[in-house]
Formats: C-alpha cells, structure tokens, sequence
C-alpha cells in the first residue's frame, strides 16, 4: 500500500538529481561559449592591428596601369 509513497519520493529525488545535472552541464556550456567568445575577439584584435599597419595609399592614387581611366579600380 506504501509503495507509492516510495515512487513520489523516487520521483522527487530523479528530478532533483537531473535538474543538478542539467544545470551543471548548462553552466560547462556557457563558459565554453565564453572561452571560445574570448579566443575570437583576440584574433580579431589581432587582425585589426595588421589591418592598421597596411599601406592602402597606392589603392587611393586614382590611376590604373595600361589604359585606365584615370578611375582608381
């Protein structure tokens, strides 16, 4: 006759140990997320600094070689 009691209790305590399991593997994958965020806007800072040191004044001269214009590209 009290077995069911014994399955509310069962019941209560699964769900309690998924939902800290959930919870657990929730928070791993967020700051996975936020290394993997942090990992990528290094390499962009990274990026931005050779795109800074790069000479486009030739690109902006306003004449192309052979025939052009008189138009830059």
């Amino acid at each position: 006759m009290m077995w069911w009691l014994w399955v509310l209790i069962l019941a209560l305590v699964g769900g309690l140990v998924l939902t800290c399991w959930g919870l657990w593997w929730l928070w791993h994958k967020v700051t996975g997320l936020g290394s993997d965020l942090e990992g990528l806007l290094k390499r962009l800072d990274d990026l931005g600094e050779v795109l800074d040191q790069l000479d486009l004044g030739p690109l902006d001269e306003g004449t192309s070689p052979r025939g052009g214009k008189g138009r830059a590209w």
